[in-house]
């Protein structure tokens, strides 16, 4: 039985992040798990020493009932 799942996804903007972040506290109730942990990081994409871009890294931690 699996009690506890961590996910990691990608996306271009923090707006989307947060997003992410709120559609799983959404679906929390319905899908049947608690959202113990969720946060995101910034990386910055480097070339040649200059930052060409940036994605954000979101993790998620659900716990299963």
């Amino acid at each position: 039985m699996l009690i506890e799942q961590t996910q990691k996804y990608s996306v271009e903007t923090e707006k989307e992040a947060a997003e992410l972040i709120e559609d799983f506290k959404a679906k929390q109730t319905i899908e049947g798990y608690n959202l113990s942990k969720a946060g995101y990081v910034r990386k910055e994409i480097k070339s040649k020493g200059e930052i060409i871009g940036e994605t954000f890294t979101v993790t998620i931690t659900k716990k299963f009932i």
